[in-house]
C-alpha cells in the first residue's frame, strides 16, 4: 500500500497535460482520445477493470480504430491464431518475466501496435517491469497514465517517454 501512494505522489509530480507534449502523435491521442469525453459507443472487454480504466481503454480502442486484439491476463491466454496484431493488452502482474512474453509477441507485430499493461504499478517488481518496457529499443512512445502503461511501436517516431495525467 505504501509503494503505491508513494509511486502515485511521484507520477503527480512528474506528470504533464496535453500543454507539456511536443510530439504530434501523443498530443493528438491526448486533445482527441484521453481528454475528450466519452461516446456512446462501449466495447466491453471482461478484464474485471475499475470504471476509470474501463473508460479510457474504451477510448484508446475506439481511438485508434483497433480491428486485432490480443488480450493476456492469467484467466485469458494469448491468441495464437492472429497473424499481425493492432492492440496488445497485458496484465504485468501476470507476467513472470516481462522481456521473454515480449519478445515472443514482437513477431505478431507492426509499425503501429500499441501496447497497453496494466498494474505498473502494482508493487516494486511491476513497476521495474514497466521501467524495462520504457527501455525497450523497440517501443519508441511510452505513455506513463498511471493507470495503464501504453507503449508504441512507431519506427517514423524518435524515441521519447510520457508521464501524462487522464
Amino acid at each position: 500500500m505504501i509503494f503505491c501512494i508513494q509511486s502515485y505522489l511521484q507520477f503527480l509530480w512528474h506528470s504533464k497535460n496535453e500543454h507539456g507534449v511536443h510530439s504530434p502523435f501523443v498530443y493528438s491521442l491526448l486533445t482527441k482520445c484521453f481528454y475528450k469525453k466519452a461516446s456512446l459507443a462501449h466495447h466491453s472487454f471482461d478484464l474485471k477493470l475499475s470504471p476509470k480504466k474501463e473508460r479510457l481503454l474504451n477510448k484508446i480502442y475506439h481511438y485508434f480504430k483497433f480491428k486485432n486484439c490480443v488480450f493476456y491476463t492469467p484467466e485469458i491466454a494469448i491468441d495464437n491464431t492472429i497473424l499481425e496484431v493492432d492492440l496488445i493488452y497485458a496484465s504485468l502482474d501476470s507476467v513472470e518475466k516481462i522481456e521473454p512474453f515480449i519478445e515472443s509477441l514482437f513477431s505478431k507485430t507492426h509499425n503501429d501496435t500499441c501496447f497497453i499493461f496494466n498494474n505498473i504499478y502494482r508493487n516494486p517488481v511491476t513497476a521495474l517491469a514497466w521501467k524495462k518496457i520504457i527501455r525497450h529499443p523497440r517501443f519508441t512512445v511510452t505513455i506513463d497514465t498511471y493507470l495503464f502503461g501504453i507503449a508504441f511501436i512507431r519506427r517514423e517516431q524518435e524515441k521519447e517517454h510520457f508521464t501524462i495525467r487522464t
